[in-house]
C-alpha cells in the first residue's frame, strides 16, 4: 500500500513509497509421534501415528519466526484438502499435530503461514504412502 507525504508548502508533485512485506520460508516433516523415525516419501501401515511437524523462517534464513498462526492440511490420494490442525507456533516457530493413519493410499500434507501485516504467507507440501 503506498504511503503519500504531502507537505502544505510543497509545489511539487506527490511522492509514493511502497512497503513490502518481509519475506518468509516454511518447513515440514513427518515422523513419528517421538521423532525418532522420519516418514517424508516412505511407506507406513495403517494406524501409524504421524506427527506433522511445521517450522517458520524469515531472512537472514534459519531465524525461526515465532508465534504465528501455522495451518496444516491432509489430503488422501485426489481427494479434497482438510484442515486438520491450525495453532500459534512456539517462540521458536514450531507447531505440530498427530495425525493418524486409517486408510491405505497416497497422505498429501502441507503447512501454510496466511502471512500478516509484517511478513508474507508461505506453503510447503510433503507425502507419506500407507498400505
Amino acid at each position: 500500500m503506498p504511503i503519500t507525504y504531502e507537505h502544505v508548502f510543497s509545489k511539487s508533485p506527490e511522492v509514493a513509497v511502497s512497503a513490502v512485506r518481509k519475506p518468509t520460508k516454511m518447513d515440514i516433516w513427518l515422523s513419528d509421534p517421538a521423532e525418532t523415525t522420519r516418514y517424508e516419501g516412505k511407506t507406513v501401515t495403517v494406524g501409524t501415528q504421524i506427527k506433522v511437524g511445521t517450522a517458520l523462517w524469515r531472512e537472514p534464513w534459519f531465524t525461526s519466526l515465532g508465534s504465528k498462526k501455522h495451518i496444516i492440511y491432509h489430503r488422501l490420494n485426489t481427494g479434497t484438502w482438510e484442515k486438520i490442525g491450525e495453532g500459534t507456533a512456539s517462540t521458536l516457530g514450531e507447531f505440530s499435530v498427530i495425525y493418524t493413519v486409517t486408510t491405505a493410499g497416497k497422505h498429501s500434507f502441507y503447512a501454510e503461514f496466511p502471512g500478516d501485516a509484517e511478513y508474507e504467507g508461505c506453503t510447503k507440501a510433503v507425502r507419506v504412502f500407507a498400505k
